[in-house]
């Protein structure tokens, strides 16, 4: 029978053999690999997260069945965004025009989601990459919209193995862990703990280091192999220009569902992901992200006075003349479905 004094007796032979040096830096060692493995978690659900998210809340559109049961007061309901003469930017923006005729056509095709215009979409692409064609970001975010690799394949675009190499993934992976250690090495100085601050800084600059290293092999790799792809290797890639642009539109049409139209907050989060916004409410503090959704929203609030209308959209894509002629055609079905008309048998 196992005592009191047995147990007491145990304990104290147990931990007479055990220092306090050793309790607190086995404390450490479990605290940085629960980290270390937390972040390594993170990173291989990142391509899961945003695009599952974004497939949910698409599919959340209306039918043109639940339209028809909706009647007139579901079309009230629907904004209308107004669409501009890009035309006028094209003195500015030479590279531009390419881009025109694929910007008009996937805001239309995307107002379902939200009603967002052309010009928008050009703000988006002017400062993600000059409307360079061939744009590789040093984190590789890919083409004229920027986008991940991974983001590219789940929006539908097709992405080779040479676009997506072996480095990358380890890349974000040392990439992640330099954020998570530049956080601590933060909360750390401020309070006050300067000799931890300073182990914590050295550990976010070792990675870092690696993480830029990687990502600098992986645009190397890329580039060599965009020096020999053909027209043909480069369709419906990220360096597909009407592909990408349809894609880099719906991807920010989502962004702008999901911030419920929110100009400022959808842009942060095109760019940052959405994850940040999310966390902080609002703009993430993140230098290239408040620059990247100033610029944007100047430049919007600036050529939004300058350029021409052409036309107001409403979510179908249909002019002012053609949305008077839908809410007609939804006035009298819905009168024939709610009043009996005279004369027709029960």
């Amino acid at each position: 029978m196992i005592t009191k004094e047995k147990l007491r007796n145990m304990y104290n032979s147990f931990f007479s053999k055990i220092s306090f040096r050793d309790i607190f830096f086995g404390t450490i060692l479990l605290f940085l690999s629960s980290i270390t493995l937390y972040n390594t978690y993170q990173i291989n659900n990142l391509t899961k997260e945003p695009i599952q998210e974004e497939l949910k809340l698409e599919n959340e559109k209306f039918s043109e069945e639940e339209v028809e049961e909706k009647g007139i007061t579901f079309l009230i309901l629907k904004e209308e965004s107004k669409q501009y003469d890009l035309e006028g930017l094209l003195k500015r923006y030479p590279k531009a025009k390419p881009y025109i005729p694929y910007i008009n056509k996937a805001v239309k095709k995307y107002q379902h989601m939200w009603p967002i215009d052309n010009l928008t979409v050009f703000a988006k692409i002017r400062f993600e990459s000059e409307f360079s064609q061939f744009a590789i970001s040093p984190k590789i975010a890919l083409g004229p919209c920027q986008l991940m690799p991974y983001t590219a394949k789940d929006l539908g675009l097709k992405v080779p193995k040479e676009l997506e190499p072996e480095g990358f993934y380890k890349a974000r992976i040392y990439d992640r862990n330099a954020s998570s250690y530049h956080s601590l090495a933060i909360n750390a100085f401020l309070r006050e703990e300067d000799e931890t601050a300073k182990y914590y800084r050295s550990i976010y600059k070792k990675n870092q280091k690696i993480a830029e290293e990687l990502y600098s092999i992986c645009k190397r790799e890329i580039k060599n192999w965009l020096k020999t792809a053909s027209e043909e290797d480069l369709k419906k890639t990220p360096f597909d220009i009407e592909a990408a642009t349809d894609a880099g539109t719906r991807h920010l049409a989502f962004c702008f569902k999901s911030r419920k139209g929110d100009f400022r907050e959808s842009f942060s989060a095109y760019n940052a992901g959405l994850g940040p916004v999310k966390k902080e409410e609002g703009i993430p503090f993140i230098r290239e992200t408040v620059h990247y959704q100033n610029d944007a929203t100047n430049f919007y609030k600036y050529w939004s006075q300058k350029l021409k209308i052409t036309e107001n959209n409403n979510f179908y894509g249909l002019s002012r003349e053609g949305i008077l002629k839908k809410i007609e055609s939804e006035l009298f079905w819905f009168s024939r479905q709610t009043i009996p008309i005279l004369g027709e048998n029960k």
